[in-house]
């Protein structure tokens, strides 16, 4: 008979236009082939049940919980006073507490996603595990030190501390937690069993050929244009890199929702295109001139830099992105570099001579197949659970 896993969701894993959600969406996938599963969403926007049914199609067992988004507020500063990071407390109510203290009686397993429903599970009188994704406490002091917004400054403030206090509580508690970056995770080692277990990507990838010349005199970026590490990133790499290279060459700027500042770009710069969310971003990643990851602040592993390696994309990336990356090697099978200035140059140098860099190209597919395919990253994700379930 198949075991029963009880999991919370922070906030619907649908559409698949992140790469936390396509994380979760996929493991969640993975986990339904081999488990009966009861999935807790608790979502700050109502309107999100629409996707309900895409949900369901992984599990009958989707319980759905939402309230007015300025009650969710208001909890968060409620849980400051039971010394609970912003994030954690926005989540957090007792009345979904003991709805899922209830659904625990008749499991086998809780395996929450990410730090924000982490402290649903803390106290269950069962097995439980943690998908950490990234995490908080050395994304956020990471993001401290860079910042230039006094808001965020704030914040930052009022949560690293609370968040290593947390994160470190919930890997002593927790019978097994995993992160996607391999040097996070050696990181909380110290306090409880921990594991690596990455972002994946779907195999086919790899055998990805569609190409279009039209895109042979462009950058591209990939992500979200709401998530503040993105934001840095492409607004950096705009002020200072574009101003080096040829005014011929177009940065494509791949992903929805973007601010305020990223339309600015557009708006100021010829050279900037915003296409927002496009069905085959795939296309343009394996026939631009190369893939730019220069995050500044920001953790854990982007699938975006997987996913342009995936299909053939020269990726340029910083030392912060290529951390998460194991095996990754300038040069070899990626660049990694922060300068600006040598940003340029190798851009410069893949468009005068694209076949110079075709072992490149080959050197970063084998390391995704190696690595991080689903099939590989599902297989490593069952075992866990294995190890502890039985």
């Amino acid at each position: 008979m198949r075991k029963k896993i009880l999991i919370t969701i922070p906030r619907m894993p649908y559409p698949l236009n992140s790469g936390g959600r396509i994380a979760i969406y996929d493991a969640l996938n993975a986990l339904s082939k081999n488990y009966i599963l009861t999935i807790v969403i608790i979502d700050d926007n109502k309107n999100n049940i629409i996707y309900i049914d895409e949900i369901k199609k992984i599990s009958d067992n989707v319980y759905f919980f939402t309230k007015n988004r300025f009650r969710f507020i208001l909890n968060s500063f409620f849980g400051l006073f039971y010394g609970r990071p912003l994030q954690v407390g926005y989540f957090y109510f007792k009345e979904y507490q003991k709805i899922i203290d209830d659904l625990s009686r008749t499991h086998d397993f809780f395996y929450s996603f990410m730090i924000r429903t982490s402290l649903y599970g803390v106290n269950l009188n069962l097995k439980k595990g943690h998908y950490a994704i990234d995490s908080m406490y050395l994304n956020y002091k990471k993001s401290m030190e860079e910042s230039k917004s006094l808001l965020w400054e704030i914040i930052y403030k009022i949560e690293v501390p609370l968040l290593y206090k947390i994160e470190k509580n919930h890997v002593k508690k927790f019978d097994i937690t995993s992160f996607v970056n391999n040097q996070e995770a050696i990181f909380w080692r110290r306090y409880g069993k921990v594991c690596t277990i990455s972002h994946g990507i779907e195999d086919n990838l790899l055998t990805y050929s569609k190409y279009d010349d039209k895109f042979s005199d462009s950058i591209a970026f990939i992500g979200r244009m709401d998530y503040q590490p993105n934001i840095d990133a492409v607004l950096w790499f705009s002020n200072n890199v574009l101003p080096l290279l040829s005014k011929d060459i177009k940065f494509k700027i791949i992903g929805g929702f973007p601010t305020r500042d990223i339309i600015n770009l557009q708006n100021n710069n010829p050279q900037v295109e915003i296409l927002g969310f496009v069905d085959d971003p795939y296309i343009i990643l394996r026939s631009c001139i190369c893939t730019v990851a220069p995050m500044r602040t920001g953790g854990g592993l982007q699938t975006k830099v997987l996913t342009s390696m995936a299909v053939g994309s020269l990726v340029i990336l910083s030392s912060n992105s290529a951390k998460a990356i194991e095996n990754a090697e300038n040069g070899l099978n990626l660049f990694i570099e922060d300068c600006a200035m040598n940003i340029s140059k190798v851009i410069n140098d893949i468009r005068n001579n694209p076949s110079k860099f075709k072992i490149i190209r080959e050197n970063a597919k084998i390391l995704i197949e190696k690595n991080y395919v689903l099939s590989v990253v599902n297989t490593k994700l069952i075992n866990m659970i294995e190890s502890q379930i039985n």
